[in-house]
């Protein structure tokens, strides 16, 4: 069950940073865990590192990209979750697809080198 409410913290906290120009990074922290991924803003895109050590920096459509694609793997090979959780995964999904679209709309679209 806490994967799904950490799925619906990692959508939402990536959306409230790559939408507000205020906002200069993220940390994820799975609920229950003590794994954690910073994203942050950089002028090329975004950096995410774990553990003080930069795992890559690319745009941030590309991470978009990479986080719908898992997210649906993932979801797709796994139970849902039973309400209210599924609700708040299915909100966080739509707001991040609507924000991806608007990212396209923008030709904000990945490049052919993805992250």
């Amino acid at each position: 069950m806490m994967i799904f409410l950490s799925i619906v913290d990692l959508l939402d906290g990536l959306r409230r940073l790559l939408s507000s120009p205020s906002e200069h990074s993220y940390t994820f922290i799975g609920i229950g865990t003590s794994f954690s991924i910073l994203f942050e803003k950089t002028r090329n895109g975004l950096r995410i590192s774990a553990n003080g050590m930069i795992i890559d920096e690319c745009g941030p459509a590309d991470v978009v990209k990479a986080v719908i694609e898992g997210v649906d793997l993932f979801l797709g090979s796994t139970p849902l979750p039973d309400e209210p959780a599924l609700t708040d995964l299915t909100n966080a999904i739509a707001d991040f697809h609507s924000m991806f679209s608007m990212m396209a709309v923008r030709h904000e679209l990945p490049n052919k080198e993805q992250c």
